[in-house]
């Protein structure tokens, strides 16, 4: 998983808590997860309105926004680890 991934997630309606479930399953698991398995491990309030807003999805205007602003995620060596300390900590973060 990559940083523009955790960007399309919240484009879709996923929030931190819901990212940060994702994250934790696929450390367990060791594989790939469907969109439908992120949905459903996510927890999201709606997940059928989270698929179908992640299908609608315009990349190329998500990756033009995306690249506006650099950014790092908790996925990322340069994560602070004063934040890695917070509950619900941002999954992504611009500068």
């Amino acid at each position: 998983m990559n940083n523009f991934e955790l960007f399309k997630f919240r484009q879709a309606g996923l929030n931190n808590l819901n990212i940060h479930k994702i994250l934790k399953y696929q450390e367990t698991v060791q594989g790939k997860l469907s969109i439908r398995d992120m949905a459903v491990v996510s927890e999201c309030k709606n997940p059928v309105l989270f698929l179908e807003n992640y299908k609608k999805l315009d990349l190329q205007n998500c990756r033009e926004i995306f690249n506006k602003f650099p950014s790092f995620s908790i996925l990322d060596n340069i994560y602070p680890i004063e934040l890695k300390q917070m509950y619900n900590l941002p999954v992504l973060l611009f500068y």
